[in-house]
């Protein structure tokens, strides 16, 4: 079956996958950037799954040097927010995410509401 519309193949751009990796820790993410992955995404422990993870550094030492690690290496690095926030809890969210987007986070993604890639 032939092809009815050829000048619309022409203008799309190739679709490149990326191999994302899940880092429960920044030994973990190290991993994942050495086996290959593409970007890596974290979960801090407020405001999502990991809220009771013991970790040897603070949460935002782990975090921030995680996103510096990743950079480091030319790999993406989103942060995951598994639970629901009310609107009230907005600017805090905003504020809590601050630090992370000032080191150069790729994106966040946030659960029910979709992904921002800047917070203003």
């Amino acid at each position: 079956m032939p092809i009815q519309n050829k000048e619309n193949l022409k203008e799309k751009e190739p679709y490149e996958a990326e191999l994302l990796a899940p880092a429960a820790s920044l030994e973990v993410c190290k991993v994942a950037v050495f086996a290959g992955a593409d970007a890596i995404y974290m979960g801090g422990q407020k405001y999502s799954a990991r809220a009771f993870a013991k970790s040897s550094l603070s949460e935002e030492d782990e975090l921030l040097e995680a996103i510096h690690f990743c950079h480091l290496y030319k790999k993406k690095i989103y942060m995951t927010l598994n639970t629901l926030f009310k609107e009230g809890e907005r600017k805090e969210l905003f504020s809590y995410m601050d630090p992370y987007y000032e080191a150069g986070l790729d994106r966040g993604n946030y659960s029910g509401s979709g992904n921002w890639e800047n917070v203003g």
